[in-house]
């Protein structure tokens, strides 16, 4: 989900949608969103042969339902701050895996996040099938809750007035 962009290693998709048929028969993958590079992943995808559907760019209010038809989220960014699309899909208790970068390890766990190295597509895609195929708790980090990000912000705002 977002932009297919060098920044968010879209061109790699294909070679992990591909390792992780190679592990597991049946699935799908469904990549929403496009940009830059979306022709290219669609080309690879097409020479794979890979069961992935592409949904392009959808309006924000879709996002909820699209999240909740998903088994497991893969983000493979080089880069990240701190991925709203993280903390959607564990809000809806959708399992997410990714890059060992950014925030994407706060957002997400450590134990959900590889290093971004040599072995990267190869231990991104054996986490994929582990998440799939056995049983994981699937939680968001109180911290992230609602609740508490407007309370820090309100005692925030206050200690701010207070100094004015």
């Amino acid at each position: 989900m977002g932009g297919l962009q060098n920044i968010k290693n879209s061109s790699i998709l294909p070679l992990i949608f591909k390792k992780i048929t190679s592990l597991i028969s049946d699935v799908q993958f469904h990549i929403i969103g496009d940009g830059r590079l979306g022709n290219v992943v669609r080309k690879k995808c097409g020479e794979f042969n890979l069961p992935v559907v592409f949904h392009g760019n959808r309006p924000p209010h879709d996002m909820p339902e699209l999240i909740n038809c998903m088994d497991l989220i893969i983000l493979p960014s080089k880069n990240e701050g701190l991925p709203v699309v993280a903390l959607e899909s564990l809000a809806c208790g959708v399992p997410m895996i990714g890059s060992d970068v950014g925030g994407i390890p706060e957002a997400i766990g450590i134990e959900n996040v590889v290093p971004l190295d040599v072995d990267f597509i190869d231990n991104l895609s054996k986490l994929a099938v582990k998440r799939l195929t056995e049983p994981f708790e699937v939680r968001l980090d109180d911290k992230f809750k609602l609740e508490v990000v407007v309370e820090k912000e309100y005692r925030a705002l206050m200690q701010i007035e207070r100094c004015a």
